[in-house]
């Protein structure tokens, strides 16, 4: 199972807005050295929707081989559209992805048998890697309730579940199953009281900044040093007001790290 600190990888784009993956290998070791406990590619820090389903597969590619079995590289491939979602799993396996997980078709709300049948669509196009539900209900618009999640149990290769939740109230159905399955909590200001819980996996977008940051954190809170951990809380909030995880800040709040990732294609500021 995954466990430590998941970087939700930025997606390096050039002056013209296209894919610039010459950008990748130096980006992955400044993650690296600090220890994360992989890397998820084309997730939503990651600027999937703007992306064609031939950039997504070539940015997996290209984080696969520069990680080089490092650490896990966990692909994205959900679409709104459930068939190019499995289409995107068999190439992201074939591109040299470790584990693959999906968001729900976005934009449209989906009914609990519909994302029932397209998570175990999306599993089944590739039954040798391992599987993540991912439950993002403010950018998907669809909250998958814990027993939509629960009725997947008995998908073979199902591994775990990303949770971007507002509230902590939304995690702790899935306490039980620390253990079991891979439970990630992804969002950052959840990281203390999930670590607190038993938690031993995190998704994190500020990580793909600062990265020991994040290690640091999640390492204090899981055991339980209280002066550490609020002293990373108070530098992570200093973090995520510059940044709203939103993508052009990330990526200016990294170049300031010293390392170039490149523009974004989508601009808050």
């Amino acid at each position: 199972m995954i466990d430590g600190v998941v970087v939700a990888a930025l997606t390096p784009f050039d002056e013209q807005g296209a894919l610039d993956a010459r950008r990748i290998p130096p980006y992955v070791d400044y993650l690296l050295d600090a220890s994360v406990g992989g890397l998820m590619v084309g997730g939503t820090t990651g600027e999937f929707v703007t992306m064609t389903s031939d950039e997504r597969i070539e940015a997996v590619g290209a984080f696969a081989r520069a990680v080089a079995g490092r650490v896990p590289v966990i692909a994205h491939v959900g679409h709104a559209a459930p068939a190019e979602a499995c289409r995107l799993a068999a190439r992201a396996a074939e591109a040299g992805a470790d584990a693959l997980t999906a968001i729900t078709p976005y934009f449209h709300p989906v009914q609990p048998a519909a994302v029932e049948a397209y998570f175990r669509d999306v599993a089944a196009a590739v039954p040798t890697l391992p599987f993540h539900v991912y439950n993002y209900p403010e950018a998907s618009g669809t909250r998958i309730a814990p027993a939509t999640f629960r009725g997947l149990l008995d998908v073979p290769n199902l591994a775990g579940v990303k949770l971007s939740v507002a509230t902590f109230a939304e995690v702790e159905p899935y306490l039980d199953l620390l253990g079991k399955l891979t439970v990630m909590s992804g969002n950052d200001a959840l990281i203390v009281p999930f670590a607190e819980a038993g938690g031993t996996a995190v998704v994190s977008g500020n990580a793909s900044v600062r990265p020991a940051l994040l290690v640091d954190l999640f390492a204090a809170a899981q055991g339980g040093h209280t002066a550490a951990v609020e002293r990373l809380v108070a530098e992570l909030d200093q973090l995520r007001e510059l940044t709203a995880a939103a993508p052009d800040r990330l990526k200016a709040a990294l170049r300031g790290s010293g390392v170039d990732i490149g523009e974004a294609r989508i601009r808050t500021v």
